[in-house]
């Protein structure tokens, strides 16, 4: 898809291991001087061992002027999801999210949307990914201020493996924490593994000197395979968190087949919390 595109943005605040976290649903709408074509958006993910909840449906908009993103909640689509051969209906839960929490995700399984409204239909499927054991991830000093989170995890067919870090620190005592996010570093594919079938997921780590406790939070996340694609095709390799569940700038590659655009993705993701205590950073 070629075609010049703005993005309005509505916010989401999810809290994960008490750090407010901006996943976001990104809702896109075409610049006035191209032609309008109405299509679904359609944006969400899958989680194992979870209800399916929080899948967005949307429109695309006309721009004349600075639309207001409700404007584009659809309220009254039918949505289904299918896994093993039944059907489930998703409802309409408010701001243009459907799900039904009879329904939880199941790792190794691969479920099928199906969205129709006002004439469009669009249909995607994703694969629930195995949540990743964080057992064998650790960090290791390799500096006066540096360091490498290591992670080794057994592959599942149809997955694809990332790793990312939160550093939070207190510059002084009675400061406010200061937070770093350690960027993704890139995404390995389960048939990407070494010469013992394991995943290894590495990425450098630069620490800020304190003197005071600080805290390492390694998130070690598996999705499903089609979001390689996605990811690579995006423009944008360094913003994990709102490529997972937004909708970044470029031509990316969809996953969403028939009269819609956006993403649809199994996801899971294990933390570990590695406490560190950085007097060593003030050492010669």
């Amino acid at each position: 898809m070629n075609m010049r595109i703005l993005w309005a943005t509505v916010g989401i605040v999810s809290v994960v291991l008490a750090l407010a976290v901006q996943s976001g649903c990104k809702l896109p709408v075409y610049d006035a001087d191209v032609q309008y074509v109405e299509r679904l958006v359609i944006n969400g993910s899958l989680t194992p061992g979870e209800p399916i909840s929080g899948i967005y449906v949307g429109k695309t908009l006309p721009v004349t002027t600075i639309p207001d993103p409700a404007d584009a909640e659809i309220h009254d689509a039918a949505v289904v999801i299918a896994v093993d051969g039944q059907e489930f209906p998703l409802f309409h839960t408010g701001s243009g999210l459907y799900g039904n929490n009879a329904i939880i995700a199941v790792p190794g399984k691969t479920y099928e949307l199906t969205v129709a409204w006002n004439g469009l239909r669009a249909t995607a499927q994703t694969l629930v990914p195995f949540s990743p054991d964080t057992a064998t991830t650790t960090f290791t000093r390799t500096g006066n201020q540096t360091g490498i989170i290591t992670s080794v995890i057994t592959p599942h067919t149809g997955e694809v493996y990332g790793i990312t870090f939160i550093h939070a620190f207190w510059t002084s005592p009675g400061s406010d924490r200061s937070i770093w996010y350690g960027p993704l570093p890139g995404l390995v594919r389960a048939t990407d593994s070494g010469a013992d079938g394991k995943i290894h997921l590495s990425t450098s780590v630069y620490l800020e000197p304190t003197g005071s406790p600080d805290t390492l939070w390694v998130t070690v996340s598996a999705l499903d395979a089609q979001f390689y694609t996605y990811y690579y095709s995006s423009g944008n390799t360094s913003d994990f968190e709102n490529l997972i569940l937004g909708v970044p700038p470029g031509s990316p590659d969809w996953n969403i087949s028939g009269d819609g655009i956006g993403l649809f993705v199994g996801k899971a993701s294990a933390t570990k919390v590695i406490p560190l205590y950085l007097t060593w950073a003030y050492e010669e």
